[in-house]
């Protein structure tokens, strides 16, 4: 009996485990998916305002190295966290 009750507290761990690991996934692939579309849209559009104006922006170039700088970073947590929670989820599939 005893056995068990560990064996069913792991379980419920690891089930625990599974499920904040698939919000933390949701949540970054819309920062990674979506908000990373619709930032470089809005900087497409902005660019090419610039562009017509002839204009040089600071702002402009900040805003690309930013970009840079969170999404080269992200993209690839991103894909660790989708391989991980694939790996556990058939792990536990097979619990």
């Amino acid at each position: 009996m005893i056995i068990s009750s560990i064996h069913d507290r792991a379980f419920f761990v690891c089930k625990e485990l599974l499920m904040t690991e698939r919000t933390y996934k949701k949540d970054i692939e819309v920062l990674a998916e979506n908000f990373r579309h619709d930032f470089l849209s809005i900087l497409n559009q902005q660019n090419e305002i610039h562009i017509e104006h002839d204009e040089e922006s600071s702002e402009q170039d900040l805003l690309f190295n930013f970009n840079e700088l969170l999404f080269t970073n992200l993209v690839p947590i991103y894909n660790f966290h989708s391989q991980f929670l694939r790996q556990l989820e058939q792990r536990i599939s097979i619990w």
